[in-house]
């Protein structure tokens, strides 16, 4: 199975160091700062959440959910 890829762009610039990813209720964020790496989703819908803090102060949060099909 391929690897998905899943990306978020900021409107505001944000503190790097405050951005949590995500999937499926299970933090990522570890393995989305390393470009290369991916891993493999099972068939069925999946969740994605991303928070942080701008610049500004103000916190983030947003969240999508897809589909992967055989």
């Amino acid at each position: 199975m391929p690897y998905p890829l899943i990306n978020a762009s900021f409107k505001h610039p944000m503190r790097a160091s405050t951005i949590r990813v995500w999937l499926d209720g299970r933090n990522v964020t570890e393995i989305t700062q390393v470009g290369p790496m991916g891993f493999e989703l099972t068939i069925g819908t999946h969740t994605v959440r991303v928070s942080g803090v701008m610049r500004s102060g103000q916190r983030i949060s947003d969240g999508w959910s897809f589909a992967v099909t055989p």
